[in-house]
């Protein structure tokens, strides 16, 4: 789990530096990462400054993305 994790965010951070992410994939990565720290929409929602169903909304888009891998 942590080495997956360690390798998305790898791959993340490759594609970010080098301009390769739109800006609703950056969004999305985002999102599940600060859900991801707080364990809830609620709290990445406050935390974001956003609703929590586009939290949610793009959460799902993230985790979507992933299993297209």
């Amino acid at each position: 789990e942590q080495s997956a994790q360690k390798q998305l965010a790898d791959g993340f951070s490759e594609d970010f530096r080098a301009g390769r992410l739109k800006v609703s994939e950056v969004i999305a990565y985002y999102a599940a990462l600060v859900y991801r720290q707080t364990g809830s929409y609620e709290s990445a929602a406050e935390r974001l400054a956003l609703d929590r169903r586009t939290v949610k909304a793009k959460v799902q888009e993230y985790l979507a993305s992933q299993s297209s891998y």
